[in-house]
């Protein structure tokens, strides 16, 4: 099954920079790995039954149950040639997210609130991975504070809100799927859960496990891709997101979700630098 939680990873990484005038080589090195562990222990009757069922339409009650979300955490890894990036936040349905982006050893802030969306970042990160000049003044302005981000650079940043809602994720839980197995009950950190097994043996598939809660409503509490993505065949673009010039594949990802229907707040920072009033051009220009 196509991670559409790793997907949403790549997503923020390549337009959170885009949407800053970034350079378009930026690489992704490490940035510290999921904490998740999984117990080998018995679980709770309803995993055990559930365990029993065909994958196939265990999917389908996932994508159901997903589609009643309408808020949660999120925390992700993904490692390709280049090294692992971290993404953490909260989602509201259907289009509040605060996210915390690392990669290059640097963390970049973004609150996507409907069409609006803010970035915090600090001097270096503009520097580095915005393309901001170090010795002029914009990198000043910028380090450390609120940015709304310029309309020109809107749509593709609020796409990743898009791409994270429980809808859109329900709708993509089953794209290039390969062989599924049911690989029985399980824990996930004390929770009885049932684990899905994807061969990734189709085009644009993916090998790796959908771990599920088998207590309350079915929605995955982790998914871990254990090999490297495949690029051949054709692209599902709501996805997967549209095609880039240098794609290269995934080799492990994990995902964890959790706090599903907890009260969230997410909230218009403090303190706006709104680039559209100040005329502060970014990519390089002073």
């Amino acid at each position: 099954m196509t991670s559409v939680l790793r997907a949403g990873l790549v997503a923020a990484v390549a337009l959170a920079l885009a949407g800053c005038g970034g350079a378009t080589n930026a690489q992704p090195s490490a940035a510290g790995t999921s904490t998740v562990t999984t117990a080998s222990t018995a679980a709770s009757g309803s995993a055990a039954a559930l365990a029993k069922e065909d994958p196939h339409a265990i999917l389908k009650r996932a994508a159901a149950a997903l589609r009643s979300v309408r808020s949660y955490h999120i925390d992700g890894t993904e490692t390709d040639k280049d090294g692992t990036s971290r993404l953490s936040g909260d989602v509201i349905a259907p289009g509040r997210v605060r996210l915390a982006l690392t990669l290059n050893g640097q963390t970049v802030r973004i609150i996507v609130i409907g069409a609006e969306t803010y970035l915090r970042a600090s001097r270096s990160f503009w520097v580095t991975e915005g393309g901001v000049r170090s010795s002029g003044s914009v990198a000043d302005l910028l380090a450390d504070r609120w940015v709304k981000a310029p309309d020109s650079s809107t749509k593709d940043l609020t796409d990743i809100a898009q791409r994270l809602t429980p809808e859109h994720l329900a709708a993509c839980v089953a794209v290039h799927i390969g062989t599924l197995t049911n690989r029985g009950a399980d824990t996930v950190d004390g929770e009885p859960v049932v684990v899905i097994n994807d061969k990734g043996n189709v085009p644009r598939g993916a090998p790796g496990d959908l771990y599920l809660a088998a207590s309350g409503p079915l929605v995955p509490l982790r998914l871990v891709q254990t090999g490297p993505d495949r690029l051949d065949g054709p692209r599902n673009v709501r996805c997967e997101g549209p095609a880039t010039k240098d794609e290269t594949p995934t080799l492990r990802s994990e995902t964890r979700m959790s706090a599903f229907n907890k009260a969230i707040r997410i909230d218009t920072p403090a303190g706006v630098l709104d680039l559209n009033q100040d005329g502060t051009t970014l990519g390089g220009q002073a």
